[in-house]
């Protein structure tokens, strides 16, 4: 899952640390989300190992993020949990992402700050985003 800040052409031409993103990527079976405000202080990592050992084994696992104020809490499977802390220029303010992916982000889209290109393949149920449940139904 990616969600990138902004009008994205207008910002390739800027630096790369201004570009507001997230992203919440399995890799090697483990999770890994990356979050960059967009306020010039950088990228921000938090690595996340399923109890299981790996995600990639065929169950179920549920992933959070939330972000209050300058803290971004990460938990996966109600067990493990990660906070990552912004820099104070963003503590009252509203990160806007204009572009969400779910399972792979399409070429020539997105930041380099992106570690990974491969798409996902699996499978993803009841993803809510800004409190509101994404219906993949009708998509």
């Amino acid at each position: 899952l990616a969600a990138l800040g902004g009008d994205v052409e207008k910002q390739r031409d800027r630096e790369e640390s201004h570009v507001p993103f997230f992203s919440i990527m399995l890799i090697g079976g483990n999770i890994e989300v990356h979050v960059n405000p967009g306020d010039g202080t950088g990228l921000r990592k938090a690595l996340l190992h399923a109890s299981t050992g790996t995600c990639s084994d065929g169950q179920a696992h549920s992933i959070s993020l939330v972000r209050n104020r300058r803290i971004i809490t990460v938990q996966l499977d109600e067990n493990n949990r990660v906070e990552m802390k912004l820099g104070p220029l963003v503590e009252s303010r509203t990160i806007n992402m204009s572009n969400l992916y779910v399972g792979g982000i399409p070429e020539g889209e997105g930041t380099s700050l992106l570690t990974t290109r491969r798409s996902f393949h699996g499978c993803i149920k009841d993803l809510i985003f800004n409190l509101e449940l994404l219906d993949f139904n009708s998509a």
